[in-house]
């Protein structure tokens, strides 16, 4: 799962979106459904898609966004004009509904940077629409806009709740438990508070330098660590296992084999049957998560951190997390950028230098790393080059390893 930027490939996708999670009603009626998507999610996909993110599966498939109209005159002028012509084409009896939406926007355009957010109910209170907020709120606050709205919520909904949680404050009562609501977005992005620790701007991806707030001696910590795995004796697995634990600050089901070097250990996260060949690297400022059953080869960078480009401000720092999905195989002396999200079964080839992300079911090599091929059928067949994969051959080798 991954937080992304818009693609124009998504509409029909921010459509099905939008009416899997429309009012019960509008369900019934497919010109009522029609209706929802020319007001809730045609206008900001065609006029401003900068201020569309989406959370993206596996495939890279959207199931769930967050949109926003940051051009309050655009707006209006396009939702009496365009949009309000397509209305009356699908759904005439919803223009009064687009109408009293446009009315309460009105009393509220002192503020009106206004939002929608819709998720699969798969996907809902799993933290999901937090993340989706913070990136649009990032990408205001760069715009210099300040404050965030929702037009129209109802204090006895969920949605409403969330919102309460988020910082979300009322700005204006139509009666009936309908209000609008806003959001001090620089309060939000300091996690409710003006003053951020240290440790809140690593997570917010602020610019940060971490020599305070006890991370050196989180370092050498990690460091003591790091010396007892990779000088643990191979004969003993047991002090070898404990090491590793320490290290990580939890039990891991994965094997990593020394020597091993990281930061932390504590922002790493290793999924079950994953398997790391010696000399790794991890600059885990960040977060580092590896699915299961990954196979990473030797020599294998993977940085969470960066510096600005411009020399006077490069002793600052900012992260980006990594998240590699299950059953990928990393090859070796690959490095991995910050911020990279690799799917799920995806192979990268040695010496790859991994900057972007790359989709799921994908063999992609390189520098920069780019996708050459899906996984197909073939790969079914052959094993490598032209070697054709035998069942007998393989039923051979599992009665030599003892299995069944």
């Amino acid at each position: 799962m991954k937080i992304r930027n818009y693609q124009e490939s998504d509409k029909e996708r921010l459509r099905y979106i939008c009416k899997e999670t429309a009012w019960e009603e509008y369900k019934k009626d497919t010109a009522r459904l029609e209706s929802v998507c020319i007001m809730f999610c045609d206008y900001f996909a065609e006029q401003e898609p900068q201020h569309i993110f989406i959370l993206a599966d596996g495939e890279n498939q959207a199931v769930g966004y967050i949109i926003c109209s940051a051009d309050y005159e655009n707006f209006c002028h396009m939702m009496n004009g365009e949009y309000m012509r397509r209305l009356e084409k699908t759904a005439p009896g919803e223009k009064l509904f687009l109408q009293d939406f446009l009315k309460k926007l009105e009393q509220i355009k002192e503020h009106p940077v206004h939002f929608h957010i819709d998720l699969l109910p798969e996907y809902q209170r799993q933290g999901w629409g937090r993340k989706l907020m913070t990136a649009l709120c990032e990408q205001l606050w760069k715009e210099g806009i300040t404050d965030l709205s929702g037009c129209s919520s109802n204090r006895k909904s969920d949605g409403y709740q969330m919102y309460k949680k988020l910082g979300f404050t009322e700005i204006y009562d139509y009666g009936n438990d309908v209000v609008s609501i806003n959001l001090d977005i620089e309060k939000f992005l300091n996690g409710g508070r003006h003053n951020m620790t240290m440790r809140e701007r690593i997570a917010a991806g602020k610019l940060f330098t971490d020599e305070c707030e006890g991370m050196p001696e989180e370092r050498r910590n990690c460091k003591k660590h790091m010396m007892a795995f990779n000088n643990s004796s191979a004969g003993n697995m047991q002090d070898r296992m404990e090491a590793m634990e320490d290290l990580f600050g939890k039990k891991l089901k994965a094997w990593i084999e020394p020597p091993f070097y990281c930061c932390y250990g504590t922002n790493i996260s290793i999924g079950e049957g994953s398997y790391l060949n010696f000399n790794c690297n991890f600059v885990d400022d960040g977060k580092i998560t590896i699915g299961k059953k990954v196979m990473v080869g030797p020599a294998v960078t993977i940085a969470t951190v960066g510096h600005p480009i411009h020399p006077e401000l490069r002793e600052y720092m900012y992260t980006d997390e990594v998240e590699i999905g299950d059953n990928c195989w990393i090859g070796a002396g690959v490095t991995i950028c910050p911020g990279v999200h690799i799917g799920e079964n995806t192979v990268i080839g040695a010496g790859s230098v991994v900057t972007k992300d790359i989709p799921a079911n994908s063999v992609a090599v390189g520098n920069p790393c780019q996708v050459i091929r899906e996984i197909d059928e073939r790969d079914n067949k052959y094993y490598y080059k032209n070697r054709k994969i035998d069942k007998a051959d393989l039923e051979e080798e599992r009665r030599l390893r003892g299995e069944k």
